[in-house]
């Protein structure tokens, strides 16, 4: 596949046109997109612009003469010292042409000494210069060595390290092989087409938006772990006139597990009632037993609010993938204290929760519950449909392939004729 680069030519305007011009054929010549140039004029308005520009560029070349440039009002820099450090804060591969001192006489003997060196802003000047200097830097002493030099290091950034750009490619040679790219050049290409599709819907400026969505998708896919599915069953059983059983079965089907993460344990947030009658009935991983091996260390907090406790198991080694786990146990707590929530640590294609109410639980009590994700833009529909009918099983399911951190939560209240059917 063969790229073009797009190379951001950036330099101060009247008395460089020669060298200007220069290296657009050099660019060319060197089979590659010359930008910038007499696109712009500069100003506030024009800033934003050529900022878009320089983003969507693979190079950013500086011609450095003797002049600093038309100044911004409110930095009190030069454009161009503008958009070199511009250039250098987005980390795009960047090299100066600086015109020796050899060349900046023989312009100035063709032309006038204030043409060619800068007289009101020397101070700024000279700093830009020695900044300049301290990067990637190739002297000139003439018009040839301009082209010379961009010719040559065009070439040497695609032979030493050709997946960092992105570049052009022809409509008929289109990029089929993703792998020639570095993760941070695909990492900022997906970046940039997820800004433009939310500037394409938005009619305003969100930015901040757009850059903390794609911080976070990116924290999303960096998981440890695929879920085929979740199903979990959620008895409710009144004991008495006060209290309830109730029992969750959990039945996990895992299609990859990062191998240095190959276990299975449980932590558990409780009230004292909950933590003192919790018990393990089963625990099944891959058909294997292992509830006799199963157990929990309890740590009381009383700064926690009603959750005091937290109970935190010990870690069974999974060995074998895909892999199923079977997890059954129960507790006992106030009926009106019931509360229960869970949020997938991994992406899950299938997730569904059901509920279930057990003797006379539904003259009493009933159940509230939601579930929340990214992927669904209503959550309440699927407990509300349940309770219309009055079926008396509240079902509970998220899209296909949520994201980590969406889940339910499902509480209980008194029953009563003004608030259930």
């Amino acid at each position: 596949m063969e790229r073009k680069l797009q190379v951001f030519i950036s330099s101060t305007n009247k008395d460089l046109v020669s060298e200007r011009q220069a290296a657009v054929k050099a660019i060319l010549d060197a089979g590659h997109i010359p930008a910038g140039m007499e696109l712009f004029k500069a100003g506030n308005s024009q800033l934003e612009t050529i900022y878009r520009w320089i983003d969507d560029s693979d190079v950013y070349l500086l011609i450095l003469g003797g002049r600093y440039g038309s100044i911004d009002k409110a930095s009190k820099l030069s454009y161009t010292h503008l958009e070199y450090e511009y250039a250098l804060s987005k980390g795009i591969p960047a090299f100066a042409i600086v015109l020796s001192e050899k060349m900046l006489n023989m312009k100035a003997a063709e032309k006038t000494s204030k043409e060619v060196f800068e007289t009101k802003n020397k101070k700024k000047y000279q700093d830009f210069k020695a900044l300049v200097q301290t990067k990637v830097v190739r002297y000139a002493d003439n018009i040839s060595d301009i082209e010379k030099i961009i010719i040559s290091q065009l070439s040497n950034y695609l032979s030493k390290d050709p997946e960092q750009f992105v570049g052009w490619v022809k409509g008929d040679n289109t990029i089929d092989n993703f792998s020639v790219f570095g993760y941070d050049k695909l990492t900022e290409m997906s970046r940039e087409l997820i800004r433009e599709l939310i500037s394409r819907n938005m009619p305003i400026n969100l930015d901040d938006f757009t850059q903390h969505f794609v911080n976070n998708l990116y924290k999303n896919m960096n998981f440890n772990g695929i879920l085929d599915s979740v199903e979990r069953i959620i008895e409710l059983d009144p004991i008495d006139e006060k209290m309830l059983k109730v029992t969750t079965t959990q039945i996990l089907n895992y299609s990859y597990l990062n191998p240095e993460k190959r276990s299975f344990g449980h932590n558990f947030a409780a009230t004292q009632q909950q933590a003192e009658t919790l018990k393990v009935e089963k625990l099944l991983i891959n058909n294997i037993d292992y509830t006799s091996e199963f157990n929990y260390g309890i740590e009381r907090n009383e700064s926690r609010g009603q959750f005091i406790y937290h109970l935190q198991s010990n870690s069974i080694p999974i060995n074998q993938i895909p892999c199923n786990i079977y997890f059954k146990q129960r507790y006992e707590c106030p009926a009106l204290d019931f509360f229960q929530s869970s949020r997938l640590s991994f992406p899950c294609k299938s997730y569904s929760v059901t509920v279930i109410p057990k003797g006379d639980f539904q003259s009493k009590y009933s159940i509230i519950a939601s579930t929340f994700s990214s992927f669904s833009g209503i959550h309440y529909d699927d407990f509300l449909a349940s309770e219309l009918k009055n079926l008396g099983i509240c079902n509970l399911s998220l899209p296909s392939w949520s994201l980590p951190g969406a889940g339910y939560v499902i509480t209980v209240k008194n029953k009563s004729e003004n608030n259930h059917i």
